[in-house]
């Protein structure tokens, strides 16, 4: 479970956005659901360890947002073009009974034992990820959302092939 610590930041000019960074914080905002949208900044070294982690865009967090925790869903995160720091971080509020989408990296698992690849075949990957549709209700907590699509390469044909089709781009018929 993934939990990030927030302040709600009363900012009105370009130069109070650029003190906060300059102090180690990062602007962000929370939107969705039938609450406004509100301001808040996020410590930089804390948001940077979770974004190493990986698959940080597909997980919800329990953002603590002046000691009051709330689940959110990281949407996009501005990073510096020259440091590539992050500069501005934006949080979808999850909302009981709306689906949520979001993208999974695939991984492809067993290629090393697959016959077509040892007879001199090629695995090509066109997308490495794929967008899915999630109800809420089935998100009870954080850390809940599929994290990767798996795919087993041990067909005996060299000319197999794995689609990706809308039909299978919902949480319920992902086989993980």
């Amino acid at each position: 479970m993934n939990s990030l610590d927030a302040n709600t930041r009363n900012t009105k000019s370009k130069g109070d956005v650029r003190s906060l960074r300059s102090a180690g914080n990062i602007p962000g905002i929370i939107y969705g659901g039938p609450d406004q949208n509100q301001k808040v900044t996020v410590l930089k070294k804390t948001l940077k360890s979770l974004i190493d982690k990986g698959s940080f865009l597909s997980n919800i967090i329990t953002l603590n947002l002046d000691g009051k925790p709330q689940n959110v869903l990281p949407r996009e995160i501005t990073y510096n073009v020259i440091s590539d720091e992050p500069t501005h971080i934006d949080f979808l509020r999850v909302v009981p009974g709306v689906k949520i989408r979001i993208e999974v990296p695939v991984v492809f698992i067993n290629h090393e034992t697959s016959p077509g690849l040892k007879r001199g075949g090629v695995l090509n990957i066109v997308r490495r990820k794929i967008e899915l549709k999630c109800p809420s209700e089935i998100n009870l907590g954080p850390g809940t959302l599929p994290q990767r699509r798996a795919n087993e390469e041990t067909r005996p044909s060299e000319l197999a092939s794995v689609w990706i089709r809308k039909r299978h781009r919902t949480c319920a018929q992902l086989a993980l």
